[in-house]
């Protein structure tokens, strides 16, 4: 039986834990939802992923390599009815390529990286989500015109959106520059009188469970008898309670900087380096 993660979170959160334990040869696409069944129960018959907890461990003891198959809704306007997918191993696989996180990084759409960072009383780095450099970009720019241009509604709406970002530790690191960066724009731009937006308090929030799964067949079926997008089939499947915070190609571009080498330069004013 095959499963799909239905939650953001919790598809990160599966994706980090692989890394921590040793799934570093990773390989990703999207594939359509009327080839997903198929790719799925290809995949699981080639590289043998049904096995129990049990048996992968056994075979790790022995040198084996093992693998795993992560699988979220695309949600993208290039892909409505589409499904990212990861493959993650713990080395080499015969006839697959697959590239080294230890060397690169591995994405979570256009939206977050996957790094290994120094935390704070930690001697080792670890793995952790943080923001990609062009959404960095992206928010640095509109923040600084929501408060340059006295927009609070704007203002408002970007500090209750990246307040409901996953809380990896990574993230948070972003976002409280991110914080750090509206205090210093509106105590520059606004008068002393003005009062600022209360900013949210930038702790660790337990993570979502990696149970929140639902069977690949059964969401594909009813998704093609309603003829939804992938996206619209996750909101009816959870009742429009998941928190699904998505930039649209059209929204993107309009809230695109203006000038990207400003942009740059407001990144490197409040101290990211990537």
């Amino acid at each position: 039986m095959s499963y799909m993660h239905t939650h953001k979170t919790a598809a990160m959160q599966t994706i980090q834990n692989a890394a921590r334990h040793g799934y570093t040869q990773v390989a990703s696409g999207i594939v359509e939802a009327d080839r997903l069944v198929d790719f799925v129960t290809r995949v699981e018959k080639n590289l043998n992923l049904k096995r129990s907890r049990q048996a992968v461990f056994k075979d790790r003891k022995r040198g084996r390599v093992v693998a795993k198959l992560v699988i979220y809704p695309a949600q993208e306007e290039a892909h409505p009815t589409g499904f990212c997918w990861w493959l993650m191993a713990t080395g080499p696989i015969e006839g697959e390529r697959l590239d080294d996180i230890t060397r690169t990084h591995l994405s979570f759409r256009d939206e977050y990286e996957l790094v290994r960072l120094n935390r704070k009383g930690q001697d080792k780095a670890s793995w952790t989500w943080r923001l990609k450099a062009d959404l960095l970009a992206y928010w640095c720019d509109r923040l600084h015109r929501a408060i340059t241009q006295k927009n609070d509604g704007d203002l408002r709406q970007c500090i209750y959106s990246l307040k409901r970002m996953p809380g990896f530790s990574g993230i948070r690191k972003d976002r409280s520059k991110l914080w750090g960066q509206i205090k210093a724009e509106w105590r520059r731009n606004r008068k002393s009188g003005e009062e600022m937006p209360t900013l949210p308090v930038n702790t660790f929030k337990k993570s979502v469970k990696v149970l929140y799964v639902v069977r690949l067949g059964q969401f594909v079926a009813e998704m093609t008898r309603h003829d939804r997008t992938a996206e619209g089939q996750l909101r009816s499947y959870l009742g429009n309670r998941a928190p699904i915070a998505r930039r649209r190609a059209a929204d993107a571009k309009k809230a695109a900087p203006e000038d990207p080498g400003k942009a740059t330069g407001l990144l490197k004013r409040i101290g990211f380096k990537r």
